[in-house]
């Protein structure tokens, strides 16, 4: 964990730990390099906590 860009993370702006990411049909899905939550490509060089429902059902199985 990275404390510098811990505030960030309290935002919502993530880095991806680039040996997690990985493509589920509709976006780059990771977790992020400095508070560990799942985390999705919006856009290009734009990470945000994951939004899918997918998630839930992946935690549920």
């Amino acid at each position: 964990m990275t404390l510098h860009r811990k505030p960030l993370c309290w935002i919502n702006v993530h880095r991806p730990d680039r040996r997690t990411v990985s493509w589920d049909g509709l976006n780059f899905v990771g977790t992020c390099n400095c508070c560990g939550t799942a985390i999705r490509r919006a856009a290009k060089n734009d990470w945000r906590k994951d939004w899918s429902p997918s998630v839930i059902f992946k935690l549920a199985a």
